[in-house]
């Protein structure tokens, strides 16, 4: 027996993403009830004790408010989880289009993997239209904070009926998806699920409890860093304005622009298709002239501000929460309203975050994750991989391909950067960029653009020449990428372990999804096997921690000041643990560090006696 849910509560608000629950909407195949959540927990608890699933609609923010609402409720739920009884109708249909390569789901007309989907979405795949009920703002949704307290029973027909309509569609929408699985040709037959499903479940359940605590800002460090970046901005307008580059406004003189970009490029000038010279932050910033270099400055300032500067003044009355996605077609997460896994590494905005009173931030990382994946893959494969050989002799692997470039051997190049040899510094440097370009499958082309992202600019015959010395020291990856051309003429792939399906795929995309899903896989293991110690382990030394930020193979929490060297430890164990379950034949190693400022370059420092120091304290 399954038993689908849905809760009605007062409006979700910043600094409320676990509102108070007003009901509880419960449909199982022998009834249908409404009911108030005291009444409700003991009742889900009593038919989940013989097992089936509980079904949802982005059912991890139900039940985060559920356990807000009877604190001792997080024990059964986490249980569900680990049982891999927990369904959610959003993540299903995400997976199967993602099974598919669909763009746009073909009955809802939208693309939903990476934007997610709504139950009224959803309800169209079973031929109901639920209008626009949803966002009518004389809808009962909008009005349930009203009833809190108060007995289901009394409420009126229209209150009862929307809160009931919602697990019943949604019991429908399980159903419907139920009988399309079993016509797939990949699907865990046993468990009769999508693969990596109810990874993906706990993932999100994951996530939800680093949007409920969020982050917070500074009051005085924002006003500093505005004060800061006005003042940048003054001195470069005082220069441009003179220049003839902006005016007295700040408005740029596009015609003087284009006419100062003609001239310095001359005939290699950077034009649209239509003929028309493009003015990009690019363009300005690889001429080399002096105006134009001061403008790229310029607007870079005005985008900082007018971007980050908004997600900085987010946190300052209440902590930033911000959306987060479990899914996306690499088989990685992402962050939305603000995204908070791409802040600016320069520019300060992380410095404006801080810890709550008594905490310090910590956070642990995976070292070269995604070749190490890569490596473990060419292997699982059956290639014999030079890379997975560099990586158990304990090599750094852009330094392997340093000493190539530079014509010495290994050691002489660990020699030299021993030696702080600018030389070979350098060349590690620029090894980074087919390291981590080329494995995507990227083009020569398509590396000079890789290039501009470490600050380095390559010819298009430099970046042939570091292609082919890439091939010569990683010379499984010719395997590797025919194999991903048999996989983009078949149509798919199947992620390695998780089993997860990827359909459409083309070549770029496909090698990048077996790292980088695997990477994924692994590290969002970890985020939920964290969480379970930050929050109901408390024998863990992450006990009483609290999660924050995710960031693709990295892991930031808040800890009590006075528990950071337990708490890091364990972080690093529960961060092996998870990725070896992936990357079962090579070494993974994690890096942790402790800090009252979130700042780049973070890296472990420990005492004399292997303790790790909480960095920029006072």
């Amino acid at each position: 027996m399954n038993l689908c849910i849905d809760i009605e509560t007062e409006l979700i608000g910043r600094g409320r993403l676990a509102p108070r629950v007003a009901c509880v909407s419960i449909f199982s195949d022998r009834e249908h009830l409404l009911l108030s959540p005291d009444d409700a927990i003991p009742y889900i608890k009593q038919f989940t004790s013989s097992g089936g699933m509980l079904i949802g609609h982005n059912i991890a923010f139900d039940l985060y408010a559920l356990c807000r609402h009877e604190p001792s409720f997080a024990f059964d739920v986490w249980v569900y989880y680990e049982q891999n009884r927990i369904f959610d109708t959003g993540i299903f249909e995400r997976l199967y289009a993602l099974y598919h390569g669909w763009t746009g789901h073909p009955q809802i007309g939208k693309p939903i993997i990476s934007n997610g989907v709504s139950l009224s979405q959803l309800a169209l795949t079973v031929g109901i239209d639920m209008g626009n009920t949803k966002f009518d703002p004389d809808s009962p949704r909008f009005n349930y904070g009203r009833l809190i307290g108060t007995d289901p029973k009394t409420w009126t027909d229209t209150d009862r009926k929307y809160a009931l309509d919602d697990s019943r569609i949604t019991y429908k929408v399980f159903e419907n998806q139920m009988a399309r699985l079993s016509k797939l040709e990949h699907f865990d037959r046993n468990k009769f699920e999508l693969y990596s499903f109810s990874a993906q479940c706990q993932a999100d359940w994951a996530l939800h409890h680093l949007r409920a605590w969020g982050l917070k800002t500074d009051p005085k460090k924002v006003a500093a860093w505005f004060l800061d970046k006005k003042n940048q901005k003054n001195q470069l307008k005082e220069s441009l304005v003179a220049t003839g580059l902006l005016d007295a406004n700040g408005k740029r003189n596009m015609k003087g622009i284009k006419a100062v970009i003609e001239l310095t490029y001359g005939s290699d000038c950077p034009r649209t298709e239509k003929g028309a010279i493009q003015t990009s932050t690019e363009v300005l910033e690889d001429s080399n002239e002096p105006r134009l270099l001061k403008l790229a400055e310029w607007m870079s300032l005005d985008k900082l501000t007018g971007t980050f500067g908004k997600t900085l003044e987010l946190g300052l009355k209440y902590p930033i929460s911000p959306r987060w996605n479990v899914l996306v077609r690499s088989g990685r997460t992402s962050c939305t309203n603000p995204n908070m896994q791409q802040l600016p590494q320069k520019g300060g905005v992380r410095e404006c975050f801080i810890p709550r009173d008594g905490y310090c931030f910590l956070g642990a990382d995976y070292s070269t994750a995604e070749l190490v994946a890569l490596a473990q893959i060419c292997e699982n494969f059956g290639f014999k991989s030079e890379m997975a050989a560099a990586i158990r002799a304990g090599e750094d692997l852009h330094l392997s391909l340093a000493a190539d470039l530079a014509g010495i051997t290994y050691e002489e190049a660990v020699k030299r950067k021993k030696d702080k040899d600018p030389h070979i510094l350098q060349l590690r440097k620029l090894a980074k960029i087919p390291n981590f370009g080329l494995s995507g499958g990227l083009s020569a082309a398509g590396l000079t653009s890789f290039a501009k992202g470490y600050n380095m600019h390559l010819t298009l015959q430099e970046a042939e020449d570091l292609k082919t010395a890439w091939f010569k020291r990683w010379t499984e990856m010719r395997l590797y990428f025919d194999r991903i051309r048999q996989d983009k003429r078949r149509g798919y792939l199947i992620q390695e372990i998780s089993g997860r399906r990827r359909g459409a795929i083309g070549f770029t995309d496909g090698a990048n999804s077996y790292f980088q899903g695997l990477v994924a896989d692994g590290a969002k293991k970890a985020l939920y096997e964290v969480v379970k110690q930050c929050f109901m382990v408390k024998k863990s030394g992450l006990y009483g921690c609290r999660p924050i930020l995710f960031i693709h193979d990295e892991i930031i929490l808040e800890c009590p000041i006075d528990r950071v060297q337990v708490a890091a430890v364990e972080l690093e164990k529960q961060m092996i643990d998870a990725m070896k379950m992936f990357i079962r034949d090579l070494p993974v190693q994690v890096d942790s560090w402790a800090s009252m400022v979130w700042t780049k370059g973070l890296e472990s420092e420990t005492d004399t006696e292997g303790n790790l120091i909480i960095q920029y304290r006072d």
